[in-house]
């Protein structure tokens, strides 16, 4: 009696290039990071929520910039299988994650905050640092870290 097996291959695909962060060697604060993150995804000025990572190395540099999921005006459905295998395809050894809230009030809800918890122990699980997470509002921003909720 013979099994078929399948082989697979991981492969990570650039979709795009393009030139960000001018003279910003690394990310050291959470207001660059929002800054990088409006200037990367246009968070602010999204209509829908939209959540995003960045994968760094150990030396903060974005190493790459996902965008997890799309969801709706005021709800998004976040994968944090999705979140790892970004992380892992990277080679990450530390991420960001944000989203945005159409509001444009940049406060976490208890979603926001259960879910980071759930980010975060996937991290810690996986030998990757959760740097910060970020929520985007109008013309302000929410840091997890900064607030002592990370």
């Amino acid at each position: 009696m013979t099994i078929s097996i399948s082989k697979y291959k991981i492969q990570l695909v650039k979709e795009d290039s393009n030139n960000y962060l001018e003279n910003c060697e690394a990310l050291t604060y959470p207001s660059m990071v929002a800054s990088a993150l409006n200037e990367i995804f246009n968070l602010e000025n999204q209509t829908d929520e939209h959540f995003v990572m960045l994968c760094l190395n150990t030396k903060n540099r974005i190493i790459g910039a996902f965008e997890v999921c799309v969801g709706t005006i005021d709800a998004s459905l976040i994968n944090i299988r999705g979140i790892m295998q970004r992380a892992l395809l990277c080679n990450a050894s530390r991420i960001m994650v944000a989203h945005n809230h159409p509001s444009g009030d940049s406060s976490p809800s208890r979603e926001d905050k259960k879910s980071t918890m759930k980010i975060k122990d996937a991290c810690n699980l996986m030998g990757i640092s959760l740097l910060d997470h970020i929520i985007i509002g109008e013309d302000e921003y929410f840091s997890f870290k900064c607030e002592g909720l990370l």
